[in-house]
């Protein structure tokens, strides 16, 4: 589905060291901006092709805007949601797309023509992420009701409904699932929640499997390997980061910048961590050390590699940057 979350096998056997503190020239390397402040908002995705990107989610901006990589020229606007976008998933081999939105919806659209073909409104409250099954089957989102929800995408009709996050606030608000991710088998899902802990559902038993945590507070981002349905990264609002392989996670890094987006580059070798002080930076998997840092225009929403896994599109509220991976 997503090329850019990756395989990093025997991590069981690694031994993890927390991360280091590297000196800001030593980060440089492996990380570069290749270009900033092109026109888009936090949810990005590249486009099939690779040649344009569509992005949502500016300063509430409703609309879905597709524009070319080179120039930022607008193409063509996709709208149908009422309110911000939030995240945005292509299906499969990119012919569909998913988007979600504050108002509650979930839309699929048609991306050869920009038709609408879904909508669903299954969630109580708006919706804030999104994941796609490697094989275009399953959408998996998550929202403020506090549940994670799987749908067929085929019919899309909701199949399963996920709620385990445990409410902490005092008012007895339900915890928001702030960030979910598909197993690459497409038998697993893992949710991050305002209650400080990552949970992992089944898709056979349609039950809870493990959950990870207490973090140190709301986890906020989660992503798995796609070549190993076993390998995780997840990350929350103290900065905390932890790397998993099933049910055992080691932390990684205790402390930090604020975690708002993460996923692993196409060797497995490295994840990709981005921050809501517009950090973005690669953590090597194998010994726990930040590699290269880079700073972008502000919060960043989303991670999204191109295909060929070499460069990033970093979405945040004040435009889009483009990173170039070095070896």
């Amino acid at each position: 589905m997503v090329p850019g979350l990756v395989h990093q096998g025997r991590l069981g056997t690694l031994a993890w060291l927390a991360l280091a503190v590297i000196p800001g020239a030593a980060l440089g390397q492996g990380l570069a901006v290749e270009r900033d402040k092109l026109p888009g908002g936090p949810a990005v995705v590249w486009s099939p092709k690779g040649d344009t990107y569509l992005a949502g989610g500016r300063f509430g901006e409703a609309a879905i805007v597709e524009r070319k990589i080179e120039g930022g020229e607008e193409v063509r606007r996709l709208k149908g949601h009422e309110k911000w976008v939030t995240s945005l998933a292509l299906v499969g081999d990119g012919k569909e797309l998913v988007s979600t939105s504050e108002d509650g919806t979930v839309l699929i659209w048609r991306l050869k023509d920009g038709e609408r073909l879904k909508t669903m409104k299954d969630h109580a409250a708006p919706v804030l992420c999104s994941a796609v099954s490697a094989d275009g089957k399953l959408l998996v989102t998550g929202g403020q009701d506090g549940s994670a929800r799987v749908f067929d995408l085929r019919s899309g009709k909701a199949t399963l409904a996920f709620v385990g996050h445990e409410t902490i606030a005092h008012d007895g608000s339900r915890p928001f699932v702030n960030a979910v991710a598909c197993s690459p088998k497409g038998d697993l899902v893992l949710s991050a929640g305002d209650d400080h802990k990552v949970r992992a559902w089944d898709l056979k038993r349609g039950r809870e499997q493990f959950a990870v945590g207490p973090m140190s507070r709301r986890a906020s981002a989660v992503a798995f390997s796609p070549a190993d349905p076993t390998v995780w990264i997840a990350g929350d609002m103290g900065g905390e980061l932890r790397l998993g392989r099933g049910k055992e996670a080691r932390i990684v890094q205790a402390r930090g910048d604020p975690i708002s987006a993460v996923a692993f580059t196409s060797d497995g070798r490295r994840a990709i961590v981005g921050t809501e002080e517009g950090g973005v930076y690669l953590l090597d998997v194998g010994t726990g050390a930040k590699t290269a840092e880079v700073r972008v225009q502000s919060w960043v929403g989303t991670l999204a590699l191109s295909r060929d896994g070499r460069r990033i599109l970093v979405g945040t509220f004040d435009g889009l940057a483009l990173l170039r991976l070095g070896d």
